[in-house]
C-alpha cells in the first residue's frame, strides 16, 4: 500500500484578513515602521502649507501642525517599495485603497502594484483627468473609468475597490467620499488561489499597455488593504481641515508588520439608524468637540445652512490651555468641508466651550455659569480668510444661574443646562429670554426644568403643536442615549418621564435641529485624548452625524411631507401639498384653509 502526502501551503496573508498591505504618508519620517520601506527617486518631501492655512499652520501662527507632502515633478519622479508587497486569496478577492493627491496634469500614473510577467496586477491612473482603475486578472484586463474629471491643482481624496465573488468582478471608484463609478464584469471563474507579490510604485506605471506618464503634483498619502471598508468609512466626508489625512484621525496607524486592527475597522456601529455626515475636524491637532449648532436654530434665518461646532484643546497627556478654543464653521453644501475656523479671543479663550447656540448671526457660548456672545463676521469672497480671531465686547458676557455646561436656542429663548454626575447637585435646564437685539435677559426669572444626570446637551422640536425636548446623555463605553420628552412632562421637582430612548455610540455630545428637522449630534469619541489618553475609550465614532426626524418621531409625525408656494407672499395664490400614507396611522387627513373661496384639485395615485 502506498501513501501519498499532499502538503497544502496557505499564505499567511490569507489568514490575516483586514490588514493594511501598503502605506505611505509623507508626514512619517524616513524609516518609520508605520509605513513600508520606500525609495524616493527625484521626489522631495516638505511641509505643504496652503496659502489659506498659513495663519494657522505657518511660522508664528496658531500652532496647528503643517501637513507634509511628496512633490513629484514628472519625468523620472516616483516612489517605490524596497521589497515586495504581497497577499493571497482563495476564491474571493477583496482589494482596496486610498489616495490623498493633488495632480497637476490630466494624464498621470498614480499607483501601480503590477508585474506583467505574472497573471494578476493592479493600476490606478489618470487619463484625460479621469480616474481609471485597471485590474489585470488571469491575463485579462478589466478597466473602469470615472465619468467626471478631477479638478487639477486641488487636493482630492480618491478611493478604489476590487472585489471578486461568485464569479462577479466589481470595480468601484470614489472621489471625495462619493461613489462615482461601479462596474461589474463576469470573468467566469474565481481563479482559485490568487497571489499578488511584487513591488508598489507611487507616481509610475510599469505596465507598458497603459500609456501614463509619471505623476506630476503632490501626494500626501496612499494605502492598499486586503479588504473592502464599510460604507461608514467610504461615504463619510472628510473635512479638509488642512491637516494630516485631510482631517481623518492619524493616531490609529500602527506598524505595517503588525496585524493591528485598521482605523476604519475600529469604527463603532450604532444601535439607532444614523447618517454620518463628516469626520470631526482638527482632532489630529488635539481638539475635542463639545457644542454643536446650525444657522437654522434661528427660526428667522433664510440663508444657506452652516453647522458650527465648539472645540477645546487637550493634549494626549491631559494638559489643557496650550491652544485657544475654537468654533468651526462647516458647509453642508460643500461636502461638509470646513469653511472657516474662529479662534476665541474673549473670556472663554481657553475654556471648555461646552455648548453653543445660533441666533441673529451670533454664536452664544456657554461655560462656567456664563454666556458669551460672539457676532460672526460676514463671509466676503474672494477676500475672506479661513482662520479668523473672533473678538467680542465685555457687554456680551452674561452671568446665569446654570452651570452652563451646554445651551441651545428655541423660539426667543436661550436654554442653558447643567451637566451633573450622580451624587452631585441636581441638574436643571434654564430658559432665558432673548430680546429683539440678541441680549440675554438674565435679570428676569428663567423657566426651570429638572434634567437627568449626565446630560450633555438638549434640543427642542415642535411636532403637531407639541414641544418635545431631546436630551443627550452620556454613559461611557456603555454608549450614549438620546431621550425624547414631552414638554408637558417637564417640571422643576422630578426627573422627567422619558417618552422614548434611542441608543447611539459612546461620546455623543451636544444636539441641534437642522434645516431638515433632523437631529444633529457630534461625538467626542474620535478625539486624540479620548482615544489615546490615560483612560482611552474603546468606542470610536469620530463623526458629526444626524438622526432622521422620521426615526425620532416615528408614528407622531403627520403624513404631510411638504408645502410649496408658487408665490413669495405670505398668502400664496396656489398651494401644492404632497401627502403620503403613514403605516402607523390608518387615516390621512389633509385640511386646507383658503383665504378666499376657490377650486381645490385632489389627485390620488395608487402605486400598487
Amino acid at each position: 500500500m502506498k501513501f501519498v502526502f499532499i502538503t497544502l501551503i496557505i499564505s499567511a496573508s490569507i489568514l490575516a484578513q483586514n490588514r493594511i498591505l501598503f502605506r505611505y504618508n509623507a508626514d512619517f519620517p524616513a524609516g518609520s515602521d508605520l509605513q513600508n520601506a520606500v525609495t524616493l527617486n527625484s521626489v522631495s518631501v516638505q511641509n505643504n502649507i496652503e496659502d489659506e492655512e498659513e495663519t494657522a499652520r505657518g511660522i508664528g501662527g496658531w500652532g496647528l501642525l503643517p501637513r507634509k507632502s511628496a512633490s513629484f515633478s514628472g519625468g523620472e519622479s516616483y516612489i517605490v517599495t524596497t521589497g515586495n508587497v504581497q497577499t493571497s486569496y482563495f476564491g474571493t478577492i477583496q482589494i482596496s485603497g486610498d489616495l490623498w493627491i493633488k495632480p497637476e496634469t490630466p494624464n498621470a500614473a498614480i499607483i501601480s502594484w503590477d508585474d506583467t510577467s505574472k497573471l494578476t496586477g493592479l493600476n490606478v491612473y489618470l487619463e484625460q483627468g479621469k480616474v481609471n482603475l485597471h485590474f489585470r486578472f488571469l491575463g485579462n484586463n478589466y478597466i473602469t473609468k470615472a465619468p467626471a474629471t478631477l479638478v487639477l491643482s486641488e487636493w482630492q481624496f480618491v478611493s478604489w475597490g476590487v472585489k471578486l465573488e461568485n464569479g462577479i468582478l466589481e470595480l468601484t471608484i470614489y472621489v471625495n467620499h462619493k461613489q462615482i463609478k461601479k462596474e461589474n464584469y463576469s470573468p467566469g471563474t474565481s481563479g482559485g488561489l490568487i497571489a499578488l507579490n511584487t513591488i508598489v510604485y507611487l507616481g509610475k506605471c510599469i505596465n507598458s499597455s497603459i500609456n501614463s506618464p509619471n505623476f506630476q503634483g503632490m501626494i500626501h498619502a496612499a494605502q492598499i488593504r486586503n479588504y473592502i471598508p464599510d460604507d461608514t468609512y467610504l461615504l463619510s466626508f472628510l473635512p479638509f481641515d488642512g491637516g494630516s489625512y485631510f482631517g481623518f484621525p492619524n493616531f490609529h496607524d500602527y506598524p505595517i508588520s503588525l496585524n493591528s486592527t485598521p482605523v476604519d475597522k475600529r469604527i463603532s456601529s450604532s444601535p439607532t439608524q444614523i447618517m454620518q455626515k463628516s469626520i470631526v475636524p482638527y482632532q489630529n491637532e488635539g481638539f475635542i468637540p463639545q457644542g454643536i449648532t446650525n444657522t437654522h436654530e434661528d427660526e428667522d434665518y433664510t440663508g444657506p445652512e452652516f453647522i458650527y461646532i465648539s472645540m477645546y484643546h487637550k493634549t494626549q497627556t491631559g494638559s489643557t490651555g496650550g491652544k485657544r478654543s475654537i468654533i468651526v464653521e462647516i458647509d453642508p453644501n460643500n461636502d461638509y468641508r470646513v469653511r472657516r475656523c474662529f479662534r476665541i479671543m474673549g473670556s472663554f479663550a481657553f475654556s471648555h466651550v461646552g455648548g453653543i447656540a445660533y441666533k441673529n448671526k451670533s454664536i452664544y457660548i456657554s461655560t462656567s455659569s456664563k454666556i458669551e456672545v460672539y457676532t460672526l463676521p460676514d463671509f466676503v469672497t474672494p477676500y475672506n480668510k479661513k482662520y479668523i480671531d473672533l473678538t467680542t465686547s465685555p457687554n456680551n458676557l452674561y452671568n446665569v444661574g446654570s452651570k452652563a455646561s451646554f445651551c441651545t436656542y428655541f423660539m426667543d429663548t436661550l436654554w442653558v443646562g447643567d451637566y451633573r454626575l450622580s451624587g452631585e447637585p441636581t441638574p436643571y435646564l434654564y430658559g432665558y429670554r432673548i430680546d429683539n437685539i440678541g441680549r440675554v435677559v438674565n435679570y428676569e426669572a428663567p423657566t426651570i426644568y429638572r434634567l437627568p444626570t449626565n446630560t450633555q446637551g438638549v434640543a427642542w422640536k415642535m411636532v403637531n403643536n407639541q414641544s418635545y425636548l431631546l436630551i443627550s446623555q452620556s454613559g461611557g463605553d456603555a454608549g450614549s442615549k438620546i431621550h425624547r420628552v414631552k414638554r408637558s412632562a417637564l417640571n422643576t421637582s422630578s426627573v422627567p418621564i422619558i417618552d422614548t430612548t434611542f441608543k447611539i455610540p459612546a461620546g455623543g455630545e451636544d444636539l441641534s435641529i437642522d434645516k431638515n428637522g433632523d437631529l444633529l449630534n457630534v461625538s467626542e469619541s474620535g478625539a486624540l485624548y479620548i482615544q489615546k489618553g490615560p483612560s482611552p475609550l474603546t468606542s470610536f465614532f469620530p463623526f458629526i452625524f444626524t438622526i432622521d426626524d422620521s426615526i425620532l418621531f416615528n408614528g407622531i409625525l403627520t403624513s404631510i411631507n411638504e408645502i410649496k408656494s408658487d408665490e413669495s407672499s405670505l398668502l400664496p395664490n396656489e398651494y401644492k401639498i404632497s401627502s403620503f400614507p403613514n403605516p402607523f396611522n390608518g387615516n390621512t387627513d389633509v385640511v386646507v384653509y383658503l383665504p378666499n373661496s376657490g377650486l381645490v384639485t385632489l389627485k390620488i395615485y395608487n402605486l400598487n
